[in-house]
């Protein structure tokens, strides 16, 4: 693509970030563009100009088809040259100033009126029409029913709501996928946001999601619960509520591969099957070998019914079509550019803990500990059994343990496969094991609709509700198994700088991920969970026998060490800046010739060594 499609697609997108003159501004004020912003307020000094797109969604928005990815490489490798070192300049091109910030819109593509400010009487301003001027007026005085009036007629909230809001994003958007919120989503994003980094989109009166406000009734169209919406500029977004989004993401797949020539699952209201089968390339003898490829999408088609981002997503806004984006995780199909996710940045103490990291190990109990929200997509009656985390959570319940053990089918999930000879399992005695050790259950049941005190009708018979853990009480437990929500896991950068041994299952890619060293680190674990119980008794044993806790404890320092290494503030500024600094030079019409130099052209024989490029 050309340098200059490259920055037209970038700046006129929904939500930037804009760097001019060594100063860095957005017009959107949604609160992850605005931790973007502190982050590049850091780094800003040392920036080119340049305009980056940035995902608004916890779903990724880019998957280039493979065919056309094969092309685009096959086209990117005719370029690769490198020019004689006096030929080669450094300064970066003057971009002029971006355009003004687009108006909000409401689902009918509207521009939003700002709402009225609700006033106390003693505080308002009234207007003096003589001279323009506004007074103080009734200092002191206060009107509830003014405020319950405004509340009731125009939804205006109140003064609690508003700092909830602003606690936990909600309202604050300039995209149209942020800005009209319906109470439903509201009430889904406040519950998800004491959990993770999973933050509920906006949807119009339709239930789709479009870029710049829903475009007209002729140009949308209805294919297979899939929406169409063509936009302006050409692009196809595929985009619905609460629908699969599998054949939208394995189109980034090899047509050869299992993603694409294995057929669509169409229903998701029975018990899921489960099996590691498909999981063989990436295991070693049941466990993972290999964490990159365990994520990979495209060998794996069974996981379109048991992942929630792929059975019905909170939201999808999805094309085909190639640009430079930034975003804080992504598939294995995907097409973003990953930067540290706005969470990471912002270190909130729900999801690390603070300053606290956990005892010793040695002080530490026998136990793995979770808590969360049932998220993953809009879990309903008929699709919630292959969502992820209510997997995880009834196969840690030990009655539902008991049950199967008396002959009961799971609902949800799948016992162990005799590879990985359980002792537990072996002599009937799997659920009182696991009641030994497993503290992990549900905060909130989040229904879609959501209900009253984390309720949920079609999943209350299987689940109840715990009360929540803070995340450094959470720390007094050895093992922290971490399982993906509604997209990434927010929580696990504190996990890798506890002293506790992170157990890692996850589809995302993130920005860190060639930095840590699975079984070094933290433990791999597959997404079906079949061989999370084989890593828990390799680790505490059954009966007392058998037991590798020093294993545990070296894994658990070596990460924490490390994280605390490469995994600083500092490591995340160092990483966008020099990500930043090839995405200039790639968007400059100079792009072949643009580099430093500095040093070959104070010692000229080090040019030799660039020969084989020539």
């Amino acid at each position: 693509m050309e340098p200059k499609l490259l920055r037209k697609e970038a700046v006129n997108w929904e939500m930037t970030i804009n760097v001019r003159n060594g100063k860095a501004t957005t017009g959107s004020d949604w609160f992850w563009t605005e931790i973007w912003l502190e982050l590049l307020k850091t780094i800003e000094h040392l920036l080119p100009d340049m305009d980056l797109a940035l995902n608004p969604m916890d779903e990724p928005r880019l998957v280039a088809p493979h065919e056309e990815m094969v092309k685009f490489m096959k086209a990117a490798a005719k370029t690769v040259k490198l020019p004689k070192a006096k030929n080669m300049r450094s300064d970066f091109q003057k971009l002029p100033p971006p355009p003004p910030p687009k108006p909000k819109l409401d689902a009918k593509g509207r521009p939003i009126k700002p709402p009225k400010k609700v006033v106390e009487k003693g505080t308002e301003k009234a207007s003096d029409k003589s001279t323009g001027k506004t007074t103080d007026k009734g200092v002191g005085k206060k009107t509830e029913t003014s405020r319950k009036g405004t509340e009731k007629k125009t939804g205006t909230t109140t003064e609690k709501g508003t700092e909830q809001e602003i606690k936990s994003g909600v309202g604050k958007g300039t995209d149209s996928t942020a800005n009209t919120k319906t109470e439903t989503d509201v009430t889904m994003q406040k519950r998800a946001d004491e959990d993770t980094q999973e933050e509920v989109k906006t949807k119009d009166v339709q239930g789709t999601l479009t870029e710049e406000g829903t475009l007209d009734d002729e140009e949308v169209v209805k294919t297979d619960e899939i929406l169409l919406d063509k936009k302006k500029d050409g692009k196809i977004w595929y985009s619905g509520k609460g629908n699969s989004s599998w054949d939208i993401v394995r189109q980034g797949c090899s047509p050869k591969s299992l993603a694409r020539t294995t057929e669509l699952q169409m229903s998701w209201a029975n018990r899921p099957e489960i099996s590691m089968k498909m999981a063989e390339p990436h295991l070693y003898k049941g466990y993972v070998s290999n964490f990159t490829l365990s994520s990979d999408l495209c060998h794996q088609p069974d996981l379109q019914g048991l992942e929630g981002i792929l059975i019905a997503p909170i939201s999808t806004s999805a094309t085909h079509s190639v640009f430079p984006m930034f975003g804080g995780s992504k598939l294995s199909v995907n097409n973003e550019i990953l930067i540290p996710a706005p969470m990471y940045w912002q270190g909130d103490d729900r999801f690390t803990g603070g300053k606290d990291h956990g005892p010793p190990w040695a002080s530490k109990k026998d136990k793995a500990v979770w808590r969360g929200v049932a998220t993953g997509g809009r879990n309903k009656a008929t699709n919630w059994r292959g969502f992820q985390r209510h997997r995880f959570v009834a196969m840690n319940n030990a009655t539902t343990l008991a049950s199967v053990e008396r002959g009961a089918q799971p609902e949800n999930f799948a016992l162990p496969e005799e590879q990985y000879h359980n002792q537990a399992q072996a002599e009937g005695k799997l659920s009182k094991w696991v009641k030994g050790w497993s503290d992990i259950g549900f905060t909130d049941l989040m229904c879609d609709p959501p209900q009253p005190g984390g309720s949920c009708n079609y999943t209350g018979k299987y689940f109840g509700v715990q009360d929540n853990v803070p995340m450094a009480d959470q720390f007094g437990n050895k093992y922290m198994p971490d399982v993906d929500g509604n997209s990434f896991s927010g929580r696990y950068l504190g996990l890798l700088k506890s002293t506790s041994l992170p157990i890692k299952s996850t589809l995302w890619r993130e920005w860190h991920d060639s930095r840590l060293v699975p079984w070094k680190h933290f433990v791999p674990m597959d997404n079906r969970f079949g061989d999370w119980f084989g890593i828990m008794e390799y680790f505490i044993g059954f009966n007392g026998e058998n037991k590798h806790d020093l294993a545990g404890e070296k894994i658990a320092t070596e990460g924490k060490e490390w994280a605390d290494k490469v995994l600083r503030k500092e490591d995340m500024q160092i990483y966008v800046l020099r990500v930043l600094l090839e995405y200039a030079r790639v968007t400059d019409d100079d792009r072949g010739s643009l580099g430093w130099v500095d040093d070959v052209l104070a010692d000229p024989s080090l040019e030799k060594t660039w020969s084989w490029w020539w």
